[in-house]
């Protein structure tokens, strides 16, 4: 049986013609960064790691250094893309994407961060599955522009 077509979410030209545009180097450099994390899924480390020790570091290193949001920490222009632990009607996600300044912060997309152990469709002792949160966060926060899905799924 063939494998299940699917659309692709760019162009396989668009995209090439990014990669071949992107600065030597950039690969191996964001490479050197995720290396860690790969290790310490490969051995298991991570299966044993409260969850919640991990959101700074990776929040920093995977959305920060690899993706280029910028923290408050980091930002030029009294302007930042990425906060950690951003109060939401609903709760509280692990971080959120947005537009943020002294004052002022409009939530673009919030980040909600799992265990390596964690599956996405599985409500682990909570009353809601990582997925339904999502869901939930966008329902009760009319300004939200993505909904958290598989791909946020960060160990």
């Amino acid at each position: 049986m063939a494998p299940p077509r699917h659309l692709t979410l760019f162009h396989p030209r668009l995209v090439r013609e990014r990669v071949e545009a992107l600065p030597t180097g950039l690969f191996d450099k964001h490479r050197a960064t995720i290396a860690p994390w790969l290790e310490h899924l490969k051995s298991g480390a991570l299966d044993d790691t409260k969850e919640v020790s991990l959101h700074a570091g990776f929040l920093e290193r995977v959305f920060g250094d690899v993706l280029g949001y910028r923290t408050m920490a980091k930002a030029s222009g009294g302007a930042w893309d990425l906060v950690a632990e951003k109060s939401l009607l609903g709760g509280s996600a692990d971080g959120a994407l947005g537009f943020f300044r002294h004052g002022e912060s409009r939530v673009v997309a919030p980040i909600e961060l799992k265990g390596a152990a964690q599956y996405l469709d599985h409500a682990k002792g909570r009353s809601l599955t990582p997925i339904q949160q999502g869901w939930d966060y966008a329902v009760r926060n009319g300004e939200l522009h993505r909904i958290p899905r598989a791909a946020d799924r960060c160990f």
